[in-house]
């Protein structure tokens, strides 16, 4: 996550296997939907991932993971979440980006477009990068949760996602999970296979779903209680 001080690099772990009956237990891993925010006008991070055989034509993104059986020869490649960054990517700086860039963190084109600053054959353009940052800069929010969870507050905003919250709660516990998890899947149909579409491709027309979820909310669940 970019900012002024950026987030922490994620990792990349690739694991061959060697032996029939192997299987990984991969317990723990989070920020696959979501990503780390950026604070103070710093950028989310990116996503978790895990990717079985990436670049191979048997490829298979996997999403988070419990236990996975895997078969001789198979990769299994884990990206780790990269970490939010705090205060605006412009007021980072230059010779810290100009470090970044040597180490091969990020490319050229990352620093001019995002940091604002100019390096160009691995050395940093000090006049060129004050001029573009003046040209270039643009407010930034004071909380960056990335456009997965941008899409998704279209429907479930505060005030839609509290309702929600509270009706489901004046069910009989035993039947509230079902009951949520029965309305979720009705008014967003391709969340079953979150992996293939993401959240952006899962929220297909905010409008029209939010509208078919307060619907099923008034048909199914108890109205609030006012008193």
């Amino acid at each position: 996550g970019a900012g002024q001080w950026r987030g922490g690099m994620g990792l990349i772990l690739r694991l061959r296997f060697l032996n029939d009956g192997t299987s990984v237990l991969g317990r723990g891993l989070e920020r696959f939907v979501f990503r780390p925010y950026g604070s103070a006008g710093g950028q989310p991070g990116a996503n978790c991932r895990v990717v079985l055989n990436m670049g191979r034509p048997d490829e298979k993104r996997l999403g988070k993971i419990d236990e996975l059986f895997v078969k001789p020869g198979d990769i299994l490649t884990i990206m780790t979440a990269g970490g939010g960054g705090y205060g605006h990517p412009f007021d980072r700086d230059p010779e810290l980006v100009l470090y970044d860039v040597q180490s091969g963190l990020v490319d050229a084109d990352v620093a001019r477009d995002t940091y604002g600053v100019i390096v160009e054959d691995d050395m940093l353009d000090a006049k060129a990068t004050e001029d573009h940052r003046a040209q270039n800069r643009k407010d930034a929010p004071a909380f960056d949760f990335g456009p997965e969870r941008h899409a998704w507050e279209q429907i479930f905003d505060d005030e839609t996602a509290t309702e929600f919250a509270l009706r489901l709660q004046q069910l009989p516990a035993s039947s509230r999970q079902a009951a949520r998890q029965a309305i979720i899947a009705e008014v967003l149909p391709k969340l079953a296979d979150l992996n293939a579409h993401g959240i952006i491709g899962v929220v297909e027309d905010p409008e029209a779903q939010k509208a078919y979820l307060k619907q099923l909310m008034d048909e199914r669940l108890p109205v609030l209680d006012t008193i």
